[in-house]
């Protein structure tokens, strides 16, 4: 057996430290990648096993380009645990996520993409109205969590007057608008915003700066 010789040894040693900070950095790199192949933009958030995927149809909030706003899809739901790939498909604004089933259901990012505005919510979403004794309207509170309304996805009944009672808003939401039906007001100390009864639709709930907040399901 040949005697290793010191300068072997360094060069081993070498080795294994190069390998021991390269690898991680490989491994790390691959997480938050971004690409473009054709009309899809794909992102990994995270480079686990998957075994289950599930489509999610997203809206743009921010105007009419995906590909500038797939950046805030994709931050919408890069701090679940257990996603792989993330691909939006431009054309049909179609999200497909890759999952690992065992860590995470499909649920749970559907509701941080409800939660963010991207993904249309449907009633079952949203906290419904509470009806007066004598049904002549329905009233809610909504408070400020310091990042969105609370709630921000409100359910409420078609034909009946409806007010909403805010507590003081934080930063843009100051003021609430609802610009499908012309209203402008402002909650900087709180207070209650009277709509009237509704025909049945989703009414989208934005801040100051037009930013959405939330919405208003009537049905």
């Amino acid at each position: 057996m040949k005697n290793i010789k010191p300068p072997h040894i360094i060069v081993a040693i070498v080795l294994i430290v190069v390998a021991a900070f390269s690898l991680p950095q490989i491994f790390t790199e691959q997480t938050g990648t971004v690409s473009v192949q054709g009309n899809t933009i794909t992102k990994t958030i995270g480079v686990g096993d998957t075994n289950a995927s599930a489509v999610f149809q997203v809206r743009l909030l921010e105007g009419s380009d995906p590909e500038h706003e797939s950046a805030h899809i994709f931050e919408a739901i890069a701090t679940l645990p257990g996603l792989g790939d993330a691909v939006l498909d431009m054309d049909t604004l179609q999200l497909t996520v890759d999952y690992d089933d065992a860590v995470i259901g499909d649920l749970f990012v559907r509701d941080m993409l409800v939660s963010s505005g991207y993904l249309v919510p449907t009633a079952d979403d949203a906290i419904p109205m509470e009806l007066a004794a004598d049904g002549t309207v329905q009233r809610i509170a909504i408070g400020d969590n310091g990042v969105q309304f609370d709630p921000h996805l409100i359910r409420a009944e078609a034909g009946v007057p409806i007010e909403m009672e805010f507590a003081p808003g934080k930063e843009c939401r100051v003021v609430v608008k609802l610009p499908a039906l012309g209203v402008e007001q402002d909650i900087a100390q709180g207070g209650i915003v009277s709509l009237g009864s509704l025909e049945a639709g989703e009414y989208d709930i934005l801040c100051s700066g037009d930013g959405y907040e939330g919405s208003l399901i009537v049905e």
